[in-house]
């Protein structure tokens, strides 16, 4: 069973890195004339959604570790469960990539959002580890589905500036960090 999650974690990072290096708009040529920049009410709506997501998503992996080991999980089990949350995180993507449609950005927008806050709520309320494991892989999902829906809301828009860019990951690195490290305290 290690193995097998230690393969598929593998394949599952050899996949993302093919879907990274085969977007349509990393073998695009460049446009002639730039687009504009996204409105920023609609720029700064999409960075506090990514937010969100992002700080649900490291509260609930710093807490995963804690909480399994105390529902008795073996260390090395603790592991494989996260390794398959891993691979829940990134799986949509390789879907969606060789599905070659993507879903309306709404669509995979609200349906992440409900799938992470869903197992959320499973993760907290899960009394053992098979529940917290499938909160685990449904939080992947649901900010994979999230943050797939953002990036059609930000880049559909307009082609954000290299400074909205910054703050937008800086947000959400921010988020982020501070899921982290609120995890210990509850």
């Amino acid at each position: 069973a290690d193995a097998a999650t230690l393969a598929a974690a593998g394949l599952v990072d050899l996949v993302a890195l093919i879907i990274a290096v085969t977007l349509p708009h990393a073998l695009a040529p460049q446009r002639a004339e730039p687009r504009p920049a996204p409105p920023l009410g609609g720029f700064a709506a999409a960075t506090i959604v990514g937010a969100l997501a992002w700080f649900v998503m490291t509260l609930l992996m710093a807490r995963a570790s804690p909480t399994l080991v105390a529902c008795g999980v073996a260390s090395a089990a603790v592991g494989g469960v996260i390794a398959w949350h891993l691979v829940a995180m990134y799986a949509p993507a390789a879907i969606i990539r060789f599905a070659g449609t993507e879903p309306p950005p709404a669509v995979a927008l609200v349906v992440g959002l409900v799938t992470l806050a869903a197992a959320a709520a499973l993760f907290w309320a899960g009394p053992g580890a098979t529940l917290i494991g499938v909160a685990l892989a449904g939080a992947g999902v649901g900010w994979s589905l999230a943050n797939a829906g953002l990036m059609q809301w930000i880049y559909g828009a307009g082609a954000p500036t290299r400074l909205m860019l910054a703050l937008h990951d800086f947000a959400l690195l921010t988020a982020a960090l501070g899921g982290a490290l609120i995890a210990p305290l509850v």
